[in-house]
Order: structure tokens, then sequence, then C-alpha cells
């Protein structure tokens, strides 16, 4: 035997190796190879089932005003800081009438000269002018008299108003002082708020919008604090469109069920609504995954007898996760996960 293996040429090895290669390989192809794929399966369940649109918003309020004075001034009280709650009628701040005063006095001394020089215009001239040049110094007398008497009645507004008060009771969620002793514009806005009127505002699409209805059930999830859900309700939707960053949209307000905390729920901060379509209570679903909709037919792989199946099923309401089963399906089927 030894010497037959001596005697084998250099190709003959070689013929022998491959030989053997090949039939170890399908050997090993048989044990391994055709093990079979193993399947994953749900059974369906019941569960309470949502159907929701989502948009995005902000919060805003509704009983809201900006306040400022005519002129400026300078500031000698302050009644309320940023954050304090103020009531209707409150003073917020003051400014020094004293410089307003001096101002009045010197609109009426030139509101008197400028009526002086009309008087004496009219009484030169008389009620007929003939001259061009006549006609146009008695119109320019009569303009500055107007506006002697225009600077008059705005410096007796600005002492009228030389003290801002609230006109409802709120927050004061915007002030542009802190302490007295320093000048403010009459751009310088002190702006209220009542937290009781705090809302949750949505541009909806013109798609969408006639889904929507006043007492519609929604949640709202602010994007600084994911981790809190605000129940809420659609207390109004406008019947006049408005142009957002996506085309035509038409303003949605969402009404907060709680009350809500202007310090947590600030003005201006940004979240996401779902609005409540449709719910079920105690209804079969499937992971929305499992099911294929196609040409308008919908179906799903159940496992019967190690064997893959095609189910065809009717759905219902369908969730973010899950969709419900009308028909088609048992709590004891074994459905394929894709």
């Amino acid at each position: 035997m030894v010497s037959f293996f001596r005697r084998l040429k250099l190709w003959q090895w070689i013929l022998i190796i491959g030989l053997v290669t090949v039939i170890g390989g399908g050997i090993a192809w048989r044990q391994f190879g055709q093990k079979e794929e193993v399947v994953e399966t749900i059974t369906p369940r019941y569960q309470p089932l949502q159907q929701t649109l989502e948009f995005t918003g902000l919060v805003n309020a509704h009983d809201r005003v900006q306040l400022r004075f005519a002129t400026g001034g300078e500031v000698i009280y302050i009644g309320a800081q940023e954050g304090d709650t103020v009531k209707r009628g409150q003073t917020i701040v003051s400014l020094d009438r004293r410089s307003m005063e001096k101002s009045l006095e010197k609109s009426l001394s030139l509101y008197e000269t400028q009526r002086r020089t009309f008087e004496g215009t009219e009484d030169t001239l008389g009620d007929y002018i003939d001259d061009d040049d006549e006609k146009r110094e008695a119109e320019k007398n009569q303009f500055a008299l107007e506006r002697s008497v225009l600077d008059v009645e705005i410096q007796s507004l600005a002492i009228e108003n030389s003290r801002l008060s609230s006109p409802l009771n709120g927050v004061l969620v915007t002030s542009p002082v802190t302490v007295t002793g320093v000048n403010i514009f009459a751009t310088d806005i002190f702006e209220i708020v009542d937290p009781d009127t705090l809302y949750f505002q949505l541009l909806v699409d013109e798609v969408d919008v006639d889904k929507m209805y006043v007492g519609q059930k929604a949640y709202v999830r602010l994007d600084a604090r994911p981790d809190d859900v605000l129940e809420a309700i659609v207390a109004d939707i406008s019947l006049k469109a408005a142009q957002g960053a996506s085309g035509t949209v038409f303003p949605v307000e969402l009404d907060f069920i709680a009350p809500v905390s202007i310090q947590e729920q600030r003005l201006g901060m940004n979240g996401e609504a779902a609005v409540v379509l449709a719910e079920k209570d105690n209804v079969l679903t499937v992971p929305i995954e499992t099911v294929t909709f196609r040409d308008g037919e919908s179906w799903v792989e159940v496992l019967v007898d190690s064997e893959v199946q095609r189910r065809v099923v009717v759905t219902g309401v369908e969730g973010d996760d899950s969709v419900e089963i009308v028909s088609g399906l048992s709590e004891n089927d074994q459905v394929v996960l894709p």
C-alpha cells in the first residue's frame, strides 16, 4: 500500500486531494447548511388604540398686552419687576413729570407766539388776500399754529400718561427697567400676560383642517419638557387661511385642560401636539410593520404548522405603532415579524 502511494505522480496527488475536498465540503454542507431559518412571530393582542395627527406649534396667550410711554423720560417709581404677578389697575412704572411739565410750558409759550402771529396776519391782510405771497404767508402762519396746538396736546397727554398701569390681572413678563433713576424711551415695551389664558397654537395644513373640530382631544409635549404630556382640547379653528412655510395653513388653538404655569410653559416655547382623530378601547391589534398594504388589500403572514402563509385581513384604526385588526386574525394566531 505504501509502495502504491509512492508510485503516484504529482497530477494524481492533486486529483486525489481535490476529490477529498469536494466530498468533505458536500458532507459539511448537508450537515450545517441545510438548517431551517428561524421565524420570529408575535400573537395579536387586545389594547386601547388612538389614531392621531401630529403638528408642531408654540405656546401663546389669549390675554396679553404691550404697554409703552408716549414719550421717554426718567423712571422715578417701579411698582413691579419682571416675573411679578400684577393686578388690574396696579402701577407698573412712573416717569418724572417735571421735564414733561417744562416741555408743556415751552409748547404753550410757542403756541401763544404762533397764535399772536396768526391773528396779526389776519388783522393786517383782512378777509381777502389777492397777492400770492401774502396768501402763502397766511397759510404758513396757520400751519405753524396748528403744529403748536398739536405739540401742546402731545405734551398734555404725556403728562397724563406718565404712569403705566396694568389693564388686566396677570404676570409682568417683559420689563426694560429694574431700577429707578434711568431713562427709558418711547420704544421700550412692558408686556403683561394673563397665565390663565395660555394656549398652544398650531398652523394646520389645508388638507388636514377638515379632520379637526372644536372639542377634539389633543396632547401637547413641549421640546423643553419632553417627559411632560399636557392634555388639551381644540378650542378654535380659524376660518381665515394664512401663509406658512409649507403653503396655505389655518391657525388652530388648543386650550390646556389643567392649569399651567407661565414659568414652565413660557410664551413662545415650541412643541408638538397630537390631535386625536379616533380612539377605541380593547381592540385586537398587531404591529403596523407586520401588515402589507397594496392595491387596496391588506395582509399579514402567519405561521401554520411550521409553514408561512399569507392571510388577508381587514384593518381599522391605525395608531403610531399598531393597527386594529377588524377581521382575519385571532389572538391565537402566530403573526410573522418582518
